[in-house]
């Protein structure tokens, strides 16, 4: 793929992350998994030309009960807990960057 196909490609994912809700990520501040959860969100989307900034919304559970009680309906009471588009990645799925990749693979062509 040349540079100006990727250019095009890369513009057309942005548009479409744009519009739709944003990826949430669970995270409390003991939690050791959720700095590599976070890491692994920040660089699929670099490779995709998208910003985590932008697109992702952290929800601390340790200073938000919105937050908790969100994860507990989610049927989960650990994090992190990535939430993207229909997708949920619990705990260790959310430390596979694979699962990772194909979720915002499928969100984005949703």
């Amino acid at each position: 793929m040349s540079g100006r196909e990727q250019e095009v490609f890369g513009s057309t994912q942005k548009e479409k992350a744009d519009k739709k809700a944003k990826i949430r990520l669970y995270k409390s501040s003991s939690c050791t998994r959720c700095p590599i959860a976070k890491f692994i969100l920040q660089r699929v989307l670099s490779s995709k030309g998208l910003s985590y900034s932008e697109l992702v919304e952290e929800k601390d559970v340790d200073k938000d009960r919105d937050a908790m009680a969100e994860l507990l309906m989610y049927n989960a009471i650990n994090t992190p807990l990535v939430l993207i588009g229909e997708k949920i990645l619990r705990e260790e799925e959310a430390l596979k960057e694979k699962l990772v990749r194909e979720a915002i693979e499928e969100w984005l062509s949703s």
